[in-house]
């Protein structure tokens, strides 16, 4: 009798009671369900303290850029003024002297790299054929440089119209912006009158009084 009974045992000390099960189940259907109750997604509101420092910034953003426009836009001239100035000190040779001698070179006459303009006496040695060939280069030379300034001229134009149009644009940006930040000051304002008047009760002389019949027949 008592092998018997410890035959019986010895299964139920190997294995688990179902109480065992469910202590060791509990803690990860309870983790199961704190990820279902955990929110996937976070609900911002609309109008928060955030909302005004962004405001800020980006006003302080703009008028920093306007007054970096300003100051590029006055100083441009004076900054294509030095640039010339700084490219003739850099250009060695003069560009006339090279076109008297690339004219020169078209009728077998070398000019000296030294010189810069003609003397008398190249002219006087020269014949009137000559001086017509050179005459005629200047002249086809002039008309080129004549396009090439129109072309430069008409490109201003056009910039000139673009930075018109542009500023155009910051000015209308800017009334707006002006505009919307004005109605956004103005609408606490109007909320606040709102939240008054609907809060107020309604004096008793304007209630009619309950023994009068208005019924009229």
């Amino acid at each position: 009798m008592n092998e018997t009974m410890s035959d019986t045992d010895s299964p139920n000390s190997n294995s688990e009671s179902p109480e065992d099960d469910f202590i060791q189940l509990k803690p990860i259907f309870e983790l199961a369900q704190n990820e279902k109750v955990r929110p996937t997604t976070l609900n911002i509101p609309r109008k928060s303290q955030n909302d005004t420092g962004t405001d800020v910034d980006f006003f302080t953003k703009q008028e920093k850029l306007q007054t970096e426009v300003r100051i590029a836009l006055v100083q441009a001239k004076e900054m294509a003024r030095m640039q010339m100035q700084i490219e003739r000190q850099l250009q060695k040779k003069s560009p006339i002297s090279e076109l008297i001698r690339g004219s020169l070179e078209k009728i077998g006459i070398s000019f000296p790299e030294d010189k810069r303009r003609l003397s008398r006496q190249i002219l006087t040695e020269m014949n009137i054929a000559q001086l017509q060939v050179i005459v005629n280069d200047l002249h086809s030379r002039i008309e080129t440089l004549n396009d090439v300034l129109v072309g430069h001229l008409m490109e201003r134009d056009d910039l000139h119209m673009e930075q018109d149009s542009m500023l155009v644009d910051i000015e209308d940006l800017t009334k707006y912006l002006d505009a919307k930040e004005h109605l956004r000051e103005q609408q606490p304002t109007s909320l606040i009158k709102n939240n008054n008047t609907a809060s107020t009760p309604t004096s008793p002389s304007s209630l009619p009084p309950s023994g009068l019949d208005y019924n009229i027949r």
